[in-house]
């Protein structure tokens, strides 16, 4: 190491005697830098750095003798062990040979965490989900108090399935009461902010990615598995080479996850294809769909389910609700298009002022001629179309409304202009 290290900014240089000023983006490199022949001296047959974060592994007699070599050769480098924050992971801390390894903190290997993940099932699992069900408490208390289109943004993009990917993709989750009672509250959560009822079927369909005519709020229970498997397909190399100097033993996990997949869609998918948490996920997302399909018994809802999973159909689930841009939907604009979207029922059964009878599914006021909504859309339509020929050098002029044309139709439509050179369009 240098005596004096030199900070530049602009035609300005400072020199400092006092090592990596805060906030220097080299920093981290030149730690790692120095502390690495450190760590290539020990003899732990599993040897880890993430800048000042240590793990040791291997032979207990390695694990004692590299401890203390770090101990001795890092105050050189001005780094000191802090053993209030030092963690052992083993069965029994009494029959450590070291004074030093007694005053760890001994951690059962149920209760060890890496990076705020669990390793195995027990307590600290059972913690760290229960905590998530609090969060989502906390959270649909307050989205309720928010519009219905920001709060099913936040609820599908923030609090439900992506809040708990970490934890799915490096924890043994599947089969974890936990996991039942988190869809429960998402289930809640998504019938109170969009103010729908929603008994098993339409849940499932909700549940379901907006592809295939969900809302893309999945469940984190139909996720366990595709997570976990995706995530141990997709680092096996990297654990063979952090490993490759261990006895490495059969993972049971991944073999129980993994059979207990193949007994319910066939054969397991194979790399590069088993990186992906979307292989895994294909055949129960499919499994979830033909149930929705075979509990629809009448055309309507037969029909209602292909157009939901038509192209683009769901495009705006995926708009932001920017009210400047026209993009924000109204809390009832919110909960017909949900209601639509999952056949729930919107309404009580009455008769229209048109004479014609409006079932519970809503579905008579997107056809009905007296409705408020049905002329606004009509001109919303002419302006998009006015707008996309004038844009694009072709004359045009909407027709005003209260005239009659020749051939006896209403004149509320877009009627293109001659060109200047005489010739018509039309």
């Amino acid at each position: 190491m240098v005596s004096l290290l030199s900070l530049f900014f602009g035609d300005f240089q400072i020199l400092s005697a006092e090592g990596i000023q805060q906030g220097d983006p080299l920093g981290p490199l030149l730690f790692c830098l120095t502390i690495q022949p450190l760590l290539s001296s020990l003899r732990s047959a599993l040897t880890i750095g993430f800048m000042d974060d240590l793990t040791l592994g291997g032979h207990l007699d390695d694990v004692v003798n590299d401890v203390h070599l770090i101990n001795h050769l890092g105050t050189d480098l001005g780094l000191h062990l802090n053993t209030s924050k030092c963690e052992v992971i083993c069965l029994a801390v009494d029959s450590q040979p070291s004074p030093m390894l007694q005053s760890f903190i001994h951690v059962l290997p149920t209760d060890a965490t890496l990076l705020g993940a669990p390793c195995l099932a027990g307590r600290k699992l059972d913690s760290a989900l229960n905590d998530c069900c609090v969060e989502l408490r906390r959270a649909i208390e307050r989205l309720a108090l928010l519009d219905s289109h920001d709060a099913l943004v936040l609820l599908r993009s923030c609090f439900s399935a992506p809040k708990m990917t970490y934890l799915l993709r490096c924890s043994p989750c599947f089969g974890h009461p936990e996991l039942v009672a988190f869809d429960v509250l998402l289930k809640d959560g998504l019938s109170r902010i969009t103010n729908t009822d929603l008994n098993e079927v339409h849940w499932l369909q909700a549940s379901l990615p907006v592809r295939v005519g969900g809302l893309g709020v999945r469940r984190v229970a139909s996720l366990a598995i595709p997570a976990y498997l995706a995530s141990a397909a997709s680092t096996l190399e990297l654990q063979n080479s952090l490993l490759a100097n261990c006895q490495v033993l059969p993972d049971s996990l991944v073999d129980s996850y993994t059979s207990t997949w193949s007994e319910n869609f066939g054969a397991p998918p194979l790399l590069p294809a088993a990186c992906k948490q979307g292989s895994w996920d294909a055949p129960q997302i499919a499994a979830d769909v033909s149930r929705v399909v075979s509990s629809c018994n009448d055309p309507y809802h037969r029909a209602r389910l292909t157009a939901v999973m038509a192209p683009h159909s769901g495009d705006w689930l995926f708009a932001l609700p920017i009210s400047s841009c026209g993009l924000r939907l109204s809390n009832d604009a919110v909960r017909v298009a949900v209601g639509l979207r999952l056949g729930i029922k919107i309404c009580e059964a009455h008769t229209c002022t048109c004479g014609q009878l409006v079932n519970v599914l809503g579905t008579h006021s997107l056809s009905c001629k007296h409705a408020p909504g049905r002329s606004a859309r009509h001109h919303s339509l002419n302006d998009v179309v006015a707008r996309a020929l004038t844009k694009a050098g072709i004359p045009v002029q909407k027709e005003p409304l209260g005239l009659v044309r020749t051939d006896g139709k209403r004149p509320d439509g877009v009627t293109l202009l001659p060109w200047q050179s005489g010739k018509c369009l039309t």
